[in-house]
């Protein structure tokens, strides 16, 4: 079943994308590039240089990687290039961000948002975050469908499937 991992403070994100079947997340900044493993909510590479002037074409999203992925490219998006994380797993998960209304204790109603994880053909629905935060910098699955993100533009959360792990 989904779990939650943990999140991660990142200033100033702007684009987000998963590695070719990994789930590892290269998030760029304007701080830099970095490479997050989303199993293990580690930082396994950095570059401080600000993606703006390095290899990320905002046309097409692609940008090349850094570390040990400096042969690969990745594209990334959900500020200035449209979200381009998967909406769907191959087994049928998806995703949906519900606006609700909720009372506070000064007596103030405000819209929050819950994201929902679910899989109509299983009858499973998990209920990931209800947050006032705007989701504006990226949401879906990788494409192994073993880990869920959502960003906002000062963080990113990392939901997994631990239960698939080999």
């Amino acid at each position: 079943m989904w779990t939650v991992v943990k999140s991660q403070a990142i200033g100033g994100l702007l684009e987000i994308g998963f590695f070719e079947d990994s789930d590892y997340l290269m998030v760029l900044s304007s701080q830099g590039r970095g490479i997050i493993d989303c199993f293990e909510n580690k930082r396994v590479a950095r570059d401080h240089d600000d993606y703006y002037f390095s290899s990320w074409n905002a046309k097409t999203g692609i940008v090349q990687g850094i570390g040990t992925f400096r042969k690969q490219q990745v594209i990334c998006g959900g500020f200035e290039h449209p979200n381009v994380l998967l909406k769907e797993t191959e087994d049928g998960w998806r995703y949906k961000i519900e606006t609700l209304e909720q009372q506070f204790w000064f007596s103030k109603t405000k819209k929050i948002q819950r994201i929902v994880v679910y899989n109509e053909e299983l009858k499973l629905r998990v209920e990931i975050d209800a947050t006032g935060q705007v989701l504006n910098r990226g949401i879906g699955f990788s494409n192994t469908g073993n880990t869920f993100v959502f960003a906002s533009a000062s963080d990113v959360h990392f939901i997994n499937r631990r239960d698939l792990m080999g």
